[in-house]
């Protein structure tokens, strides 16, 4: 899981509130400069392990997985039973 699909990043726009299309979405830059806060980091794992039949362990739920894109990408690949990050 290297490259963010479709799903991923649609659902992920739904919570960015600076952003207008998945094509402005860095996966280097820090989510909560789109505007992610608390409350849609929350609304939002809801959704991906909704939408990806997943459940983020404990250990996954930090700053550090909500940093970037790639990072909440990768803890999903993690959460899906992928290799650790």
């Amino acid at each position: 899981m290297t490259t963010p699909n479709d799903e991923f990043l649609t659902i992920l726009l739904q919570h960015l509130r600076y952003v207008k299309s998945a094509d402005e979405i860095s996966s280097m830059i820090a989510l909560r400069d789109y505007g992610l806060d608390s409350k849609e980091a929350v609304d939002l794992l809801m959704d991906l392990e909704d939408e990806f039949g997943v459940a983020f362990p404990d250990e996954l739920l930090t700053d550090e997985t909500f940093k970037t894109a790639q990072s909440l990408w990768r803890a999903l690949g993690i959460a899906k039973g992928g290799v650790s990050a």
